[in-house]
Order: C-alpha cells, then structure tokens, then sequence
C-alpha cells in the first residue's frame, strides 16, 4: 500500500486511506514523512485544534500561526502557505466531523489542482471507515485507499509462537494460524489454551456469540473476489470490513470465522486444523519415516524374508509397518513399531483430508525424541 500512496503523493494527489474501525494506522505518516524525498510535512491531531473558533481551514490557519480571512476562503488561503509541502491530519482521541472533513478534503484538493503536480500542497488522512462523509472519489488531485487490513500468516504465527512458547506440538502453530487468520487477539487467545478440535471449539464458540450475523456475508465476500486487491469493498461487505469480520477482497476473500453460519461452523473448524496441520505434520512425517526407514536399513538381519531384498530407504509408511508386522525379528522393537503405525495412521487421515487428533501427535513426537535410531 505504502507504494502506491507514494506514487499518489509523487503525483501530487491527496492521500485518504480508511481503514477498520480497530486498526491503528499512525505509523503510515512516518513512512510517507521518511520516504518522501519532494516535501516535507505538517502534522496536526485534530485534539490540539479543540477550542480554536472557526472553520477547519481557519482553524488549521490558526494553529500554525498563520493569517486568516473571514471571507470563506481560508483553505484557499491554506493551500498557498502550503504550495511545496504536506498536511498530515490525525486523530486519536477526538473524532472528526465526518461531512466537515470531506467538504475540508475536496476543497483543498480543487484549490491545490492548480498548481503543477511537482509543487502541488498535498493532504494525507488515515481514519476509520465512517469518519469521513462522503468518501471522496478518486480523481486527479485526490486518491482514496481502502486499507485492507491484511495481515500475513508469517505475522500471526510470531504471535502464536510467542504464546506457545516451549508447550507446542508439531502442527500446533499452524493450525491456531489458520483458524485466527489475521485476528491477532484471537490468536493470542486460542494460543493460551490449545488443546485442538475441542477447545478450538469452546473457545471460538464463546467468540463467536459475541459476533453479530450478517445474512448473505460470506455469499458477498465470494462475489468481492473477482475485485481489484485495492478497489473499495462492496456495499455489503462495508460494515463488516469496518469491523475487521471481512479481511480483504479480490482474489479471495476472507471472513471470520466467527461469521460462519450455524451449519457450517464445526466443518470451518476441522477444514482449517487440518489444513494447518497439513502446512507442517506432513513434512515431519517424512522426516520420520526417512530416520526409521534409515534405522531398518541398518538392521536387514532382522527383517522377514519378503523385505530382506527391499530398498528400506525407499520404502513409504505403509510399507514400513508391514515390515514390523512380518518380521518376528523385530517383535522387540515395539515403539518403533508404534512410530511406523502412528506414521501411517496420521498421513492416511491427512491424505483424506480430516486432522489428526493432537494426542497422536504428541506420541509421535515423543518416540522421536526417545532415542530409537541410537
């Protein structure tokens, strides 16, 4: 995003981003403010023009010490003092009044418009969806962004990491990953108490009570994803994106879990553990059978007749069991044995896509830590 609203301001356009109502997107005006090698910014917070009279261009005129009129031309006036340079507007604690605000935004870009791109004064604005009334439309002097919030699953597992610490069973992160998708906080709350299917159950059931229905969400959010990545959401996917339910759109998009419908919440849960678990238990699995595989090798006197002339390097996991079960001089190597069962059982469940339960994960994981292929 940040590339496209350089290449915005480089035009001399104003820059409006909005974005959910629980983002906080301050850290966007030190990037413009750092990367912007043609201007250099004022910033205001709309709390420090409290108690000044006037308009919001006398206001601002007043703020930075600068001469206004009373002729209702003072964003006029404005954009002069500003010919060469850029206005950030901010707000924490103090919401703007939205129509003010977009009749400020408008005026300010007609005035600027003319002025060559190079020089141009222009404006930057980050709210929340809702804080400003209407939404300006994109035009020569004005580009609007719907930031789409997405947050990759790189991000979502430092966090699950972090809160998983030591505890963690191969696959745990990924698929708390997959279910949270970017909701951090639920995330960090699913991470807490992990147990799999069950307690993924329990706790996003709890969340999910506290998540208003929308009839017709995940119909519309399929309909988004033929969408330009950074064209503005669909008029019925506004309110729940303003809320964070809905992530993004094109391509695909992606909706809370906590959005889905009675009869597909508990299938939502299982497709997504299985589809973490599958990112990371499939490669271990491998990795499994390769050191069994290789400890088997290294024992050919022990294995039956129908196996002796086998590769046991090559050999997959089922195979691998077979071997266990036909040969009587293996009959002592019992957790090998099991680690060839688990092994076969966890990538024929992976293979037909429902997960693995976590408790067989857990004892896979022991075995392989338990010292078999000394």
């Amino acid at each position: 995003m940040l590339r496209e609203l350089r290449a915005g301001e480089d035009a001399g356009r104003s820059l409006v981003v909005l974005h959910p109502v629980d983002v906080c997107l301050d850290g966007l005006y030190s990037e413009l403010e750092a990367r912007s090698a043609n201007r250099t910014w004022y910033a205001v917070d709309l709390r420090e023009l409290q108690g000044r009279p006037g308009t919001l261009a006398q206001r601002l005129l007043d703020h930075f010490g600068w001469e206004h009129s009373a002729d209702g031309a003072d964003w006029a006036l404005l954009v002069d003092r500003l010919v060469g340079f850029g206005l950030a507007i901010r707000h924490r604690d103090q919401s703007p009044d939205a129509r003010e605000l977009a009749d400020f935004i408008g005026k300010f870009a007609t005035a600027s418009a003319r002025y060559g791109p190079h020089h141009r004064p222009v404006l930057a604005y980050a709210g929340p969806f809702g804080s400003i009334s209407p939404v300006p439309i994109d035009d020569v002097a004005v580009m609007c962004v719907y930031w789409w919030g997405y947050v990759s699953p790189l991000d979502t597992l430092v966090v699950v990491d972090e809160v998983l610490s030591a505890s963690r069973v191969v696959g745990d992160s990924e698929a708390i990953a997959e279910l949270a998708a970017w909701d951090l906080e639920l995330a960090a709350s699913l991470a807490a108490d992990w147990g799999a299917e069950a307690e993924a159950q329990a706790l996003l059931g709890a969340y999910r009570a506290a998540v208003p229905e929308e009839q017709g969400l995940l119909r519309e959010a399929a309909a988004a994803s033929s969408m330009e990545r950074y064209a503005g959401p669909p008029t019925d996917l506004l309110d729940a994106w303003a809320r964070g339910s809905v992530n993004w759109w094109g391509e695909r998009a992606l909706v809370h879990i906590g959005r889905y419908p009675p009869c597909d919440f508990e299938a939502a849960v299982r497709r997504r553990i299985w589809r973490g678990q599958v990112a990371a238990v499939l490669p271990y699995v491998e990795l499994a059978r390769e050191r069994l595989a290789g400890w088997l090798d290294s024992r050919s006197h022990l294995v039956g007749d129908r196996w002796r002339y086998k590769d046991m390097v090559a050999l997959e996991v089922g195979p691998l069991e077979k071997v266990f079960h036909e040969s009587a001089g293996l009959r002592r190597a019992v957790p090998q044995y099991e680690l060839a069962r688990l092994l076969r059982q966890t990538r024929h469940r992976l293979a037909h896509l429902k997960h693995v339960n976590r408790d067989e994960l857990v004892r896979i994981q022991d075995l392989m830590s338990a010292g078999l292929f000394t």
